[in-house]
């Protein structure tokens, strides 16, 4: 759930926001009006991750805000929330390491956009979640499967493995960036 209705929200503002604009034709004004096809991408890319990113730190305050009045002293609350060795430091890892799948699954959504349009931009990102999330249930890679953090249940949370996991997604999705930049600069409209 905590990537489902997100995955499919953000890799639709990705993929509508390149392959979108390229059906209708906007891409054309835009490209018209800017120096550079390559700015114009980075920049694209850029709101997506900053809209991903507002979205996180505003949903992690509420709830942490709400946590805190709501729950923390109830029978069902902890209120050593502060603690990363506790339930709340592993959710927390957690959460960042989701922000940085979706951050490359929607890299994702919007390199496939350019070529293939919204719909199965989205059906692509939501694809490699699925077989991502197959693949953590063969044991002997899925610590090196990208999102192992995020989609395996009982994920080692040593810093090794955040500090890979984390520097994987974000070479992955800069990567996918630059496949994306190439093709763009390339595609004749």
């Amino acid at each position: 759930m905590m990537l489902g209705i997100p995955l499919i929200m953000f890799s639709y503002l990705a993929a509508s926001t390149a392959g979108g604009e390229i059906q209708d034709g906007q891409i054309l004004f835009e490209i018209s009006h800017s120096k550079s096809r390559k700015k114009l991408m980075i920049g694209k890319f850029s709101a997506i991750v900053t809209i991903i990113l507002v979205c996180y730190i505003l949903n992690f305050i509420l709830s942490s805000i709400f946590y805190i009045l709501f729950m923390a002293r109830s029978s069902v609350g902890n209120t050593d929330f502060f603690s990363f060795e506790s339930y709340h430091g592993i959710l927390l890892l957690k959460s960042f390491a989701g922000i940085l799948l979706l951050i490359f699954l929607s890299a994702m959504a919007f390199a496939f956009s350019i070529n293939f349009g919204v719909f199965r931009s989205i059906v692509f990102a939501l694809v490699v979640y699925v077989v991502l999330k197959m693949l953590m249930y063969i044991h002997s890679i899925n610590v090196f499967v990208p999102g192992y953090l995020t989609l395996f249940d009982k994920a080692d949370f040593s810093m090794p493995t955040l500090i890979y996991q984390s520097i994987f997604l974000i070479f992955l999705t800069i990567a996918v960036i630059a496949v994306t930049l190439k093709n763009f600069n390339h595609k004749d409209f």
